[in-house]
């Protein structure tokens, strides 16, 4: 069941507006709900994570047990933040699938039991210490 009825998201989509540091995707989702978009909004998220964010692994300079290199990689994160290898990407994007089903923009249970597979899957990006497993390009 939706969260918003196009009634309450109208409500919310106003308070929104009247707040200035509440800009950009929020004010999209709800404007979506007004006006009864979800299927364009969605399919545009998913375009970004698709086009948007690249494909590249980075590679370190050095191994893993040199001393620079958290550091390296922090200054790589800085340099290419919008690479699907990163968690941040791939919460994103399993959150997003969570949203879809939600709203019920997506009710085809085949395509949902494939949205719950990539929610539990054991991703190596949230295996161990941060730096110690890598997403692989399989993954991606």
């Amino acid at each position: 069941m939706a969260k918003y009825d196009k009634i309450r998201a109208r409500q919310v989509l106003d308070e929104i507006r009247e707040r200035e540091d509440l800009v950009g995707p929020i004010i999209d989702y709800f404007e979506a709900l007004v006006d009864e978009s979800l299927p364009p909004y969605y399919l545009d998220r998913f375009h970004v994570y698709r086009y948007e964010y690249s494909d590249d692994l980075p590679e370190p300079d050095f191994p893993k047990d040199h001393p620079d290199y958290v550091f390296f990689r922090l200054k790589f994160s800085e340099e290419r933040p919008q690479m699907k290898c990163r968690g941040q990407v791939i919460t994103g994007i399993s959150v997003t699938l969570q949203s879809v089903i939600t709203a019920e923009v997506l009710t085809d249970l085949d395509i949902v039991e494939l949205i719950e597979q990539y929610k539990t899957k054991d991703w190596n990006a949230f295996k161990g210490r941060k730096g110690e497993y890598w997403t692989s390009e399989e993954e991606i």
